[in-house]
């Protein structure tokens, strides 16, 4: 989890400098953290964007709680489904 969020932050860091004066740069990388929770969002959960970002404006503490959930969530279907391939394998 740490390196992960390493890497987000070198990449919101790159792309924060690469996009500077872009349209894109100040839509998506205005500031450092800024990129990262766009990595995030886009790359982990595209499809809870829209939510996030309500949550995120209104009030940080049900932003952060529905990220861990969308989180934890998408781990515990991953193993689930891991687990029932393994099954069938062996």
């Amino acid at each position: 989890m740490l390196l992960m969020a390493i890497h987000m932050f070198r990449c919101a860091m790159d792309l924060r400098q690469v996009s500077y004066n872009t349209e894109g740069g100040q839509q998506f990388f205005k500031a450092v953290p800024h990129g990262m929770k766009t990595l995030f969002v886009v790359g982990a959960m595209p499809e809870a964007g829209e939510v996030i970002d309500t949550f995120g404006e209104e009030n940080y503490l049900a932003c952060a709680l529905l990220v861990l959930f969308f989180f934890i969530a998408s781990l515990t279907l991953l193993n689930m489904l891991i687990g029932v391939l393994c099954e069938v394998i062996l």
